[in-house]
């Protein structure tokens, strides 16, 4: 159910407006649970709206730590991120991986 309402927030915030961001920090931590361990990479980051700054994370789970890191590294190294964000309510924001494309292939 988490997911759907994921996917829905990424097709509306296609047509959010969008404002510079940047890095403001990563994590990568492994997980274990239900017989399989993950990567999680997080990355987050911050914004400003009209003289407001605001924050936000983006985070995807790896099954390779080396694919997580390479993810990690794609938007860590950017100096401007493009976020989108509600404009009825400026504190919610995505990061779209379609904004970032150059950057995010882990293939």
């Amino acid at each position: 159910m988490v997911w759907l309402l994921r996917r829905a927030k990424r097709r509306r915030a296609q047509h959010w407006p969008s404002e510079a961001g940047q890095v403001r920090s990563t994590n990568l931590v492994l997980k274990s649970g239900g017989g399989q361990a993950a990567y999680y990479a997080q990355l987050e980051y911050s914004y400003t709206v009209q003289g407001q700054t605001h924050f936000g994370r983006l985070r995807r789970r790896f099954i390779l730590e080396g694919r997580a890191n390479k993810w990690i590294d794609s938007f860590a190294r950017r100096e401007v991120l493009t976020v989108r964000y509600n404009p009825e309510k400026a504190e919610d924001s995505i990061l779209l991986e379609s904004d970032h494309v150059e950057n995010v292939s882990v293939s």
